[in-house]
């Protein structure tokens, strides 16, 4: 496999990840992930580490009520593959259930593949506020 292709392998599986994630599909999104998989949650100030940890913070966030569905928007990555490890940094923006308000989320990510299978090793996700505030991806609908 070339370098492109394996690049836009590892996007394409993050891509997946998100559009599940749009779905509230948590355990197909825990099925992207490796076991002992590390996260700098927006919900947790301590790093979480593995499924069992990332469960439990998805069960102390506050009940999402009809209004849960969200929708996610990414820019073009930069993305290094060095064997089986693959590094992804990108920004992308997210909206919940329809609302006006697009906070914007710079990501890295580091993927590990196993067994010829892409899966995410760790997960770093700023947000960084209203993107119509910092002045990128202003909304124009």
């Amino acid at each position: 496999m070339s370098a492109t292709e394996e690049r836009a392998a590892v996007w394409a599986r993050m891509l997946q990840m998100y559009r599940l994630a749009e779905r509230g599909d948590s355990d197909a999104v825990d099925r992207l992930l490796a076991p002992d998989a590390t996260f700098w949650d927006t919900d947790a100030v301590d790093l979480v580490v593995g499924l069992d940890a990332l469960r439990d913070v998805r069960r102390g966030r506050p009940d999402p009520g009809d209004d849960s569905a969200f929708e996610i928007e990414t820019e073009e990555p930069l993305i290094d593959v060095h064997g089986d490890i693959a590094l992804v940094r990108h920004v992308f923006r997210v909206r919940k259930g329809g609302a006006d308000v697009w906070w914007f989320v710079r990501n890295t990510s580091v993927w590990r593949r196993s067994n010829g299978e892409w899966l995410l090793a760790h997960n770093h996700e700023d947000v960084l506020g209203d993107a119509a505030v910092i002045g990128r991806w202003a909304v124009q609908r």
